[in-house]
């Protein structure tokens, strides 16, 4: 039996609504399933400010499989992972 794995990765960049500084992201989506990227263009063009989780959250319920954000948020790097339950 084989295992299938796509892998997805794009850029994108959103407003912290704390300190409105504009946050460059990167965002990695493992899955079986088949995506296609101009939905994933789609919804993280649609992301205009928000917290990493909570932009983690939101692509998590859209997109499912592993998910996981990097962004860099006062000098701190932050990675956000959203796993499959």
């Amino acid at each position: 039996m084989s295992l299938k794995l796509n892998i997805y990765t794009a850029t994108f960049a959103a407003r912290c609504p704390n300190d409105g500084a504009m946050i460059d992201y990167t965002l990695e989506i493992r899955t079986p399933e088949t995506l296609m990227v101009e939905r994933i263009n789609e919804a993280t063009g649609a992301i205009e400010a928000g917290i990493q989780e909570q932009i983690a959250d939101q692509l998590h319920d859209s997109f499912g499989g592993e998910l996981r954000i990097w962004g860099t948020h006062q000098g701190v790097e932050v990675e956000t992972v959203r796993l499959l339950e």
